[in-house]
């Protein structure tokens, strides 16, 4: 038979096939580049199923810049070929950026704005169509809406005014009314559905927390005067909170005496004695004491009862004996009391007959450790040991007359008043001498002259000009009844007319001397204390 030249030419690589060896019929490492292949020469169809694995490729060998445009297209890509492990992107879903698919973008992967498509604003605007995003700037919340509300994503914190809210102040024993409500709000809860809590500091003595469901600080306040801070916090039903700093005021009167008020001024008067309590510490007084005014003499013509002592430290007003008022005080801490103590009136002795004595001495007033003298007693024409003279006190007592003997006035105390009235000669109309008031001396006894009572000193501590203090009148055997001076002085009378007038109470008038054998002299009048500063 005769051969082909075909099948000449496959007989003669099949020889030659055999005679190759087989370590030589494959082809060296990077013995075929990619400058040999002819573009489009190995396709797809010409390599086998599965034929090339990962495990084939060395790491890098396919480069971006080794694959031609679109010669990866879906089409190629298995179903589940890339999964989310394998899918790497070279940035991050921070600053408000997020990895976005874009239908629009030929259906491209790619870095889009979050809040695309969110409405932003810092109040609520009406509601739009349900599905629609709102975010809210200032809660920091997000909102979708169902159609006909704005939904939260997230409970909102409560918020609250800010800084440090000052609640109106309020005196000791006042109502507490102050409602939180006006500091916190919250998105979903009502005010009255917060729950109120102290975090930190003191509320004023008294004050309570609001109940729940409502929203007012209550109470009738008990707390010292002062200055008081602290914290609230207000937290929704879904356990959101905020706290709110709050401060108040809290004066508080001080206590004793009666109690009145004169423009900036308040006023505390002691008739009898007691105790004064400042509730602020470094509390600056002024203040007036008064002591007890003296007895006038019993008998004929006695002399006057002197005034009890005179301090105050009133700006622009004197003390007695006319002395420059005296320093300012300062009292100490909130709550410490001071005894305030009034002087009673010297009383006189009432014996009929002969042994007539001299009034006796006012007691003393006190405050703080000021202290005022009582007022010196008036001497007797028929005093115990013969002694004509009146008694030294805050204000000195008058001299008696005596036949053809004269007494001297007692002496007054050095800044509180002045000394009592002599009997200068015995004649008519027979009288002692006037006791001393706090504003001047009292008056000496002479021929045709009555012994009168030394004025007293006028003070408007209370807001009104007030005189006290004056000295008693003398007592006479034959002239007219003798007034007391001004400011509370008791009334001498001559031989008719009785006992001696009563210094007026609470003045620290010193009273009348008696007129005759038989009278008794006038009981001094008590003291007082009066204590001011400014509200």
């Amino acid at each position: 038979m005769a051969y082909s030249k075909a099948r000449r030419l496959a007989d003669l690589m099949s020889a030659a096939s055999a005679e190759v060896p087989s370590s030589k019929r494959t082809l060296a490492d990077d013995a075929v580049a990619t400058a040999k292949i002819a573009d489009d020469a190995v396709t797809s169809a010409k390599i086998a199923d599965d034929a090339i694995t990962s495990a084939l490729i060395a790491d890098d060998a396919v480069v971006a810049a080794a694959i031609a445009d679109d010669a990866v297209v879906q089409a190629a890509i298995a179903d589940d070929a890339v999964d989310e492990a394998r899918l790497q992107v070279s940035n991050t879903g921070t600053n408000g950026y997020a990895l976005t698919y874009q239908s629009g973008n030929t259906g491209k992967l790619t870095w889009a704005e979050m809040t695309a498509g969110v409405t932003k604003a810092s109040s609520t605007p009406s509601v739009a169509a349900e599905g629609t995003l709102f975010y809210n700037t200032t809660q920091d919340v997000l909102y979708f809406s169902n159609g006909s509300a704005w939904v939260p994503l997230s409970n909102a914190t409560p918020t609250t005014t800010g800084g440090t809210v000052t609640i109106p102040t309020k005196e000791y024993g006042a109502s507490q009314n102050y409602n939180l409500g006006t500091d916190f709000s919250d998105n979903e809860d009502t005010d009255a559905e917060l729950t109120y809590t102290l975090t930190s500091g003191s509320m004023p003595t008294g004050t309570s927390l609001p109940s729940s469901g409502n929203t007012a600080l209550t109470g009738t306040i008990s707390a010292n005067a002062g200055t008081y801070n602290f914290t609230i916090r207000a937290t929704d039903t879904e356990g959101a909170y905020v706290d709110q700093a709050y401060t108040q005021v809290i004066t508080r009167q001080p206590t004793g005496g009666s109690i009145t008020t004169s423009g900036s001024y308040r006023i505390h008067t002691f008739t009898s004695s007691g105790t004064f309590t400042p509730y602020e510490d470094n509390l600056a007084v002024e203040y007036l004491v008064i002591a007890g005014g003296a007895g006038g003499g019993m008998g004929w013509q006695a002399g006057g009862g002197g005034a009890g002592g005179y301090r105050t430290n009133v700006s622009g007003q004197t003390s007695g004996r006319g002395a420059s008022a005296e320093s300012s005080m300062t009292l100490g801490s909130s709550g410490t009391g001071y005894t305030v103590t009034i002087g009673a009136g010297g009383g006189s002795y009432g014996a009929t007959g002969y042994g007539t004595h001299a009034g006796s001495n006012g007691n003393a007033s006190s405050f703080n450790g000021i202290s005022s003298s009582g007022g010196g007693g008036g001497s007797s024409y028929w005093d115990s040991g013969g002694g004509y003279d009146g008694r030294n006190g805050g204000c000195g007592g008058g001299g008696a007359s005596t036949n053809n003997e004269t007494g001297s006035g007692g002496s007054g105390t050095s800044g509180q008043g002045y000394d009592g009235g002599s009997e200068g000669a015995y004649t008519t109309p027979y009288s002692g001498g006037g006791g001393g008031g706090t504003g001047s001396a009292g008056g000496n006894a002479s021929s045709g002259v009555q012994g009168a009572g030394g004025s007293g000193t006028s003070s408007n501590i209370t807001g009104s000009a007030v005189t006290r203090g004056g000295g008693g009148g003398a007592g006479n055997y034959n002239g007219s009844n003798q007034a007391g001076g001004s400011g509370g002085g008791g009334t001498g009378r001559n031989w008719t007319g009785g006992n001696g007038g009563a210094g007026t109470a609470n003045t620290g008038g010193g009273g009348g001397g008696g007129g005759n054998n038989g009278a008794a002299g006038g009981s001094g009048g008590s003291g007082i204390v009066i204590i001011r500063y400014t509200t």
